[in-house]
């Protein structure tokens, strides 16, 4: 996910790629995913993330990881997740 220096998102890069995968066949996006990077975010930063995210790649859907160590924050995320249109969940 690209963030700057600061840890905010970069919106306008989340945008160009999702257009880019897109227009390339991609049919869905997992967010917050696989690759770790979801550890150095806040469950308060993951669900503004995700609601940001909705909002910038609104014609892809979206399979949110929701993965945490907390059961709490699992439970708030997935809550997120339905809220906000994500096509699926992931718990790893």
């Amino acid at each position: 996910m690209p963030t700057d220096a600061n840890g905010v998102l970069m919106e306008a890069a989340v945008k160009k790629q999702a257009s880019f995968l897109q227009q390339a066949g991609v049919h869905g996006l997992m967010v917050l995913g696989s690759t770790g990077e979801f550890t150095f975010f806040s469950p308060e930063e993951r669900v503004a993330l995700l609601q940001t995210l909705r909002d910038l790649v609104e014609t892809l859907p979206l399979l949110a990881n929701i993965s945490d160590v907390n059961p709490r924050v699992v439970a708030r995320l997935g809550r997120t997740a339905r809220e906000v249109g994500c096509a699926s969940v992931a718990i790893l």
